[in-house]
């Protein structure tokens, strides 16, 4: 991924076109409704060479909270801070958390344009900063208290910060997956009947999907 040189106008263009990209992910995996960090200066932006290019992932997920990280692009197996930081998200939040028997299959096609790079943060934001200073009155004589106010701040601000955010286009369809069939036997499926890259008829896949024999108990 190649450095493209912009000045501060026009990082500042970009990133005024962005709606969320100092956000960070609540505790239930979504993205987070307000933003939680004010940064040093205006953040770089790192462009893709070859952006033309669509790639086409698969994931499967039993429960709510994981399918939550795929749709807010917070799953990334391959980074071991990731999978650190969503395991300590884990053994807080979801330390029972239910599996359920609905298999969810994922099927993202996404073009990656550009990265902004978040991780040069200065500080909170005043709201932010405000709102934690009220959990720390509780402690620690009301620990009760000052634990639902940092829930509620999670809820907000986000528990998990980027490093990065990726800017590109991605369309997102999820299927029950109501057969026998793995994540593995699906890819061979989508190759075989020529849907790799950027999906033309995922509803005729999914189609296809769903009506292969139920799986035995």
């Amino acid at each position: 991924m190649d450095s493209l040189e912009l000045n501060k106008n026009e990082r500042r263009r970009i990133l005024g076109s962005l709606q969320d990209w100092n956000m960070g992910i609540t505790p239930q995996g979504k993205l987070a409704p307000e933003s939680c960090f004010v940064h040093n200066a205006v953040p770089d932006i790192l462009y893709k060479s070859n952006n033309d290019r669509f790639q086409t992932t698969f994931s499967s997920t039993r429960s709510e909270w994981s399918a939550n990280l795929v749709q807010s692009n917070t799953l990334n197996p391959d980074d071991t801070e990731t999978v650190k930081s969503l395991s300590i998200c884990k053994a807080i939040f979801h330390p029972e958390s239910v599996t359920s028997t609905a298999n969810v299959i994922h099927l993202i096609n996404h073009n990656l344009k550009a990265c902004v790079m978040v991780n040069n943060i200065a500080r909170l934001t005043k709201d932010f900063e405000d709102e934690l200073t009220k959990a720390e009155e509780h402690w620690p004589h009301s620990p009760q208290k000052s634990w639902d106010q940092l829930c509620r701040i999670w809820n907000k601000y986000g528990f998990l910060w980027p490093q990065k955010v990726e800017i590109g286009f991605k369309t997102h369809h999820s299927f029950v997956n109501k057969s026998d069939l793995d994540i593995e036997t699906i890819k061979q499926i989508v190759t075989v009947k020529g849907v790799t890259g950027r999906t033309k008829h995922p509803k005729k896949l999914f189609s296809y999907l769903e009506n292969q024999p139920e799986a035995s108990a």
